[in-house]
């Protein structure tokens, strides 16, 4: 196997045999075993401007290549990525397929005393020839010229779309184990919150657990969460049978959470207008032709032996188990008609009663004047 050394001295020697006689300046010197060619090198160009100037030669695209010399099929390339003439749009491509490693690797690396200061170590520029570029895009990433993401002039990022309507737009997704469409994915622990507007903005956070966090920043001027306080839109909670829970859980039963209810409220609400849609069991039925009517006195015996009154819950069941409060205005409403036609007997009794009166009385006054007469008489 030949040398690096001879290898290079080889390449070098064709190099100045290819290139002594274009540049007046071009010179050999070789002291201390090195050897190195002083002055411009021109490969397909008699005059190079540059200390390595290359042209292509017979319409060949690639230019340049690089390989180690003991790599059969590595390489690095630059070469011309267009066909029309005319034309030249540089290519650098690193070719690697000995294993599953990457094939192109770009470092920038500064030394140990400079890891300070707010200058990046790596640079990609896009620019015009005298200034900053403000209408076509930055930078792309493709495989196989199939576009993944751009970065627009103004910064912008769009990824599976060609002009972002966002400063991130993310218009494809990806499909988990359970079949979820992910668009993105925010954080990689149950605390890592993301801020929006500043760091003392609205935050939101999630865990592998399923569980989601949306709360306003505890440091903020302004700690409310507005959900459409803008929009007329309609505002759909737990839409998906789960249960809405306000305010703090401590010392609640939570199985009591799930007995057919859907929202919880700690300390109460207060409202101005409260509708309760019931779909049946209205008290209406007392007003019925065939509703017994229970007697006072059946009324009175079950008051005594229960203390409440009958289809009413009593304190411990309503301690235990709370109320309904549309069945609970139904029985209500149900008392106060059982009531009322209570009333109304007792009123018609008073007017019979009163009827009666009136007729003694008048059957009274009736035997005072018969017994005036009388008396008159002797």
């Amino acid at each position: 196997m030949i040398s690096k050394p001879i290898i290079s001295t080889l390449l070098l020697t064709s190099i100045f045999t290819l290139f002594i006689g274009s540049t007046a300046n071009a010179q050999w010197d070789g002291t201390s075993g090195k050897q190195y060619f002083m002055g411009n090198v021109g490969i397909g160009t008699s005059t190079p401007a540059y200390l390595l100037d290359i042209k292509g030669i017979s319409n060949n695209d690639n230019l340049f290549r690089i390989k180690a010399y003991d790599s059969s099929s590595d390489y690095l390339s630059i070469s011309n990525s267009t066909s029309q003439p005319s034309q030249f749009i540089p290519m650098i491509k690193g070719f690697h397929d000995t294993d599953l490693r990457q094939a192109l690797i770009l470092v920038g690396e500064i030394g140990s005393n400079n890891d300070a200061g707010s200058e990046p170590v790596m640079v990609f520029d896009s620019r015009l020839t005298g200034g900053e570029i403000t209408a076509r895009p930055l930078f792309g990433w493709a495989s196989k010229g199939e576009r993944k993401m751009i970065m627009d002039a103004d910064g912008s990022l769009g990824i599976s779309v060609s002009s972002p309507s966002a400063a991130l737009h993310v218009a494809s997704y990806k499909v988990d184990a359970g079949g979820t469409k992910l668009a993105a994915v925010l954080g990689n622990d149950w605390n890592s919150w993301t801020a929006f507007g500043s760091p003392n903005g609205g935050r939101i956070r999630g865990s592998g657990e399923g569980y989601l966090v949306l709360e306003s920043n505890p440091n903020g001027i302004d700690r409310r969460v507005l959900i459409n306080s803008k929009s007329s839109g309609d505002v759909l909670i737990a839409h998906g049978g789960g249960n809405v829970i306000v305010g703090s859980l401590d010392g609640v039963d939570i199985s009591k959470l799930n007995s057919g209810f859907n929202l919880f409220v700690r300390k109460g609400i207060m409202a101005e207008k409260v509708k309760v849609a019931l779909k049946s069991g209205w008290s209406d039925f007392v007003f019925e032709e065939n509703y017994a009517l229970p007697s006072l006195s059946k009324v009175e015996s079950y008051i005594q032996e229960n203390h409440h009154l009958q289809d009413i819950p009593s304190a411990k069941e309503v301690e235990e188990n709370g109320i309904n409060l549309g069945e609970m205005d139904a029985k209500l409403l149900q008392k106060i008609e059982e009531l009322m036609l209570y009333t109304i007997e007792q009123e018609k009794a008073i007017k019979l009663q009163q009827s009666k009166i009136q007729k003694q009385d008048r059957e009274i006054s009736e035997l005072k004047n018969l017994v005036n007469q009388l008396i008159n008489k002797q």
